[in-house]
């Protein structure tokens, strides 16, 4: 099963712009992205995979970012690789996972208040709101 993480720096929260690591892991292998824009990596992940067709290639990326994450379904096995790790899972359960992951990251801004003026984080509630999940 592939699961998504996120881990904010607390360490400056008057920026508005919420820096911290993910973490995509399988039960053997793990990509980490260090000091990134998490709001718009879980945007972008969940705008990209939610449409995502049976043997469809994608190549997800930030703005912010040089490496992109590349995505293949493979009937229902997701592969993901970045740079040099890749890691592979069931699809319906990662994508379910990564909305959970998305609403406990919405949840934690509005309590710390950073999804005051944060327009990203307002497009991705509204995101999941669509969702219905």
């Amino acid at each position: 099963m592939i699961k998504i993480s996120f881990q904010i720096d607390l360490s400056d929260n008057n920026d508005k712009e919420p820096l911290g690591n993910i973490l995509i892991s399988d039960s053997l292998r793990s990509i980490v992205i260090e000091k990134t824009y998490v709001d718009a990596w879980l945007l972008n992940l969940i705008r990209d995979l939610k449409n995502l067709s049976s043997d469809e290639n994608k190549k997800i990326d930030i703005l912010e970012e040089p490496v992109p994450i590349d995505v293949i379904l493979n009937e229902e096995k997701l592969n993901i690789s970045y740079g040099e790790e890749k890691i592979s899972g069931d699809y319906k359960s990662f994508f379910q996972n990564l909305v959970k992951t998305a609403w406990s990251f919405i949840e934690q801004m509005e309590l710390m208040h950073w999804n005051l003026g944060n327009e990203t984080i307002s497009v991705l509630k509204k995101e999941l709101i669509k969702l219905g999940l």
